[in-house]
């Protein structure tokens, strides 16, 4: 958020980055800049003129609707029936079934992916099927924001629009263009943005590690099932890395190390601005018969009647499910996440340390190993051990 009258004032525990006040000004006065934790905040340039454009579009003080009504949500458990699909989808391939069945439609998507060196991401426009691999996956960091003038501009013209981003990043496109029927968005379920410092960090440790470029990066590759994810890189040399993410410094940290406005954010269930909800069916194993899968499963929400129209479109195996039970087994969906005591010296650590170290400096050697132990032994105990000891973690 911008303080009013102020220059280069720039209320950085409030401000989601979403970048709309860059693509309202007139003056061309605002660009974000990376700051020193690695966040993306407005700088405004001496050209301003106070005209108030900025203050007035800025998301993040308007509630878009009335608080929703829990019993006006539709909830479902989601998973590809091509388990080859599947296996290449970070959850379920709820977002894959749906930009299939835009781009069927001759739609538009609008969804993220990594820049081509894996140091940073950006919402990119994708209208044909053979991008799609490109944006498959998730990613923890920080991404450039769309670019809201051209996709209200194509949807003036008619376009039909798909739209996959952060809540954050959909409550500052509904602002600017608006509801309007030819613009579907669908919401992540998130805990929060990672600082960019910690991809531009991860892949100079690992360029530098095997000497070469790299030609992939999957955060969530599934070597043996859904339930631990692995981080999987490909080299141009031809070498490959592949380790259980949750046992790097990296995959330790971009959970903890998030943007400062996400400890409070401001669109969790109760103010969604998207159409859609999806993200891990966490606890599916407990209430879902018949989309689980150890290999995936998602969570889908319905939240208006126009989302759970397009819902009901999209091919593959789903199970409406309670809303309470989802609610309870992934409490990203309506709760926040809480800062660790060590995060202002994690932040100023970025620019000094390794990412070992700092999780060495947060934890200590016995609590990586101890990490590291339970994140292996969750990986090699056979699935129905695996499943069976969900279900009483999540068992209500």
């Amino acid at each position: 958020m911008i303080k009013n009258n102020v220059q280069n004032k720039v209320d950085r525990s409030s401000c989601t980055g979403c970048g709309l006040c860059v693509s309202v000004c007139h003056q061309k006065a605002i660009k974000l800049v990376e700051h020193d934790d690695g966040f993306l905040y407005p700088n405004i340039s001496i050209n301003c003129d106070n005209c108030g454009v900025c203050l007035n579009s800025c998301p993040i003080d308007h509630l878009l609707h009335s608080p929703l009504d829990s019993d006006s949500l539709s909830a479902y458990s989601y998973r590809l029936s091509d388990r080859d699909e599947l296996r290449k989808s970070a959850s379920g391939g709820a977002a894959t079934a749906m930009m299939l069945y835009e781009l069927s439609r001759k739609g538009i998507i609008y969804t993220c992916s990594y820049d081509s060196d894996f140091k940073s991401s950006r919402i990119i426009k994708i209208n044909e099927k053979s991008q799609l691999q490109t944006v498959k996956g998730s990613k923890y960091c920080e991404s450039m924001p769309p670019n809201y003038v051209l996709i209200k501009n194509e949807l003036k013209l008619g376009a039909e629009i798909l739209f996959i981003g952060l809540p954050c990043q959909i409550a500052a496109l509904k602002k600017y263009t608006g509801e309007t029927d030819n613009l579907i968005t669908v919401g992540l379920i998130c805990t929060g943005k990672g600082s960019r410092i910690l991809l531009r960090k991860n892949t100079e440790f690992l360029v530098k590690k095997f000497n070469s470029r790299i030609l992939s990066f999957n955060e969530r590759f599934k070597k043996k099932n859904w339930l631990v994810p692995w981080m999987n890189v490909t080299f141009e040399n031809g070498k490959k890395c592949s380790r259980i993410l949750g046992n790097t410094p990296y995959g330790m940290l971009c959970h903890k190390l998030i943007r400062r406005s996400c400890f409070d954010c401001k669109y969790k269930i109760s103010n969604a601005p998207e159409d859609i909800l999806i993200g891990d069916a966490w606890g599916a194993e407990v209430y879902s018969k018949k989309a689980f899968d150890s290999m995936g499963c998602s969570l889908i929400i319905g939240i208006n009647e126009k989302g759970k129209k397009y819902v009901s479109n999209i091919k593959g195996i789903m199970e409406e499910i309670s809303l309470d039970e989802a609610l309870k087994c992934n409490h990203a969906i309506d709760s926040n996440t809480i800062k660790d005591k060590f995060y202002n010296v994690d932040i100023q650590m970025l620019h000094t340390n390794s990412l070992e170290e700092i999780v060495i400096k947060n934890i200590g050697v016995r609590g990586m190993l101890l990490n590291n132990i339970r994140n292996t032994l969750k990986y090699i105990l056979p699935v129905p051990i695996v499943k069976t000891i969900l279900r009483k973690k999540h068992s209500f």
